[in-house]
C-alpha cells in the first residue's frame, strides 16, 4: 500500500459507501512530494444524494498529507486535507486499512458522528483480474455499517466535471445527473 501512494501515479475511490447523503466523488489523489514522502494532490467534488436526484456540487482541491502506520496496532491511513490552513472534514480522518494489495485498497471509518465511511481506493491502470480481487474485497468488507449513499465511479460524470472545472464554468447551482 506504501508504494501506490508513494509513486506518482494517480489513485481513485472506485467505490464507496457513505452516511452522509452529501460525499465526495472522483475523488482522486497524486503524490507530489519528494519519493517517500506522502504529500498529495487531493480532488473531489460533492456528489449530494437527495430524493433520487443525484447532484454534482463544486469542485475541490486540496494539499493532503496522507500517513500510513498504526493507532493500537490496527493498520491505519491518517488522511489530513487543508485547503490553506483549513483541515477539509468531508476528505479528512483516520481511516483503517479493511484490505490491501499492490493495487488497491480499502479504507473505512466507522463512527458516531454521522460520517461513517468505506472506500475501495485503486490505481487508474488495472486489469479486469485485478478489479475484480478490489472489488471483493469492497464488498467483505464495506457492509452497510459504514453508509447508505453508495458510489461507483463513473467516468463519464468525472470527465464533465473535469471540464466544467477546467474551463472555469462554474455552476450556480448543482448539475443534476
Amino acid at each position: 500500500m506504501d508504494n501506490i501512494l508513494k509513486n506518482n501515479t494517480p489513485i481513485h475511490v472506485r467505490l464507496g459507501n457513505y452516511e452522509n447523503e452529501t460525499y465526495p466523488a472522483c475523488e482522486e489523489s497524486v503524490n507530489v512530494g519528494p519519493t517517500g514522502v506522502g504529500y498529495h494532490n487531493l480532488t473531489y467534488v460533492e456528489l449530494t444524494n437527495g430524493t433520487g436526484v443525484k447532484k454534482i456540487g463544486p469542485w475541490h482541491e486540496r494539499d493532503a498529507y496522507i500517513y500510513v502506520g498504526t493507532t493500537a496496532m490496527v493498520p491505519t491511513v491518517l488522511i489530513n486535507a487543508h485547503k490553506g490552513q483549513t483541515l477539509d472534514p468531508v476528505v479528512s480522518g483516520a481511516f483503517t486499512v479493511l484490505f490491501a494489495n499492490t493495487n488497491c485498497f480499502v479504507l473505512g471509518i466507522n463512527t458516531t458522528y454521522g460520517n461513517s465511511s468505506c472506500s475501495l481506493w485503486e490505481q487508474n491502470d488495472v486489469g479486469n483480474a485485478t478489479r475484480e480481487v478490489c472489488s471483493d474485497a469492497f464488498m467483505v468488507n464495506c457492509s452497510s455499517t459504514f453508509g447508505w449513499h453508495q458510489y461507483r465511479y463513473n467516468k463519464a460524470v468525472c470527465d464533465l466535471a473535469n471540464v466544467l472545472k477546467s474551463t472555469s464554468v462554474y455552476l450556480s447551482s448543482p448539475l443534476e445527473l
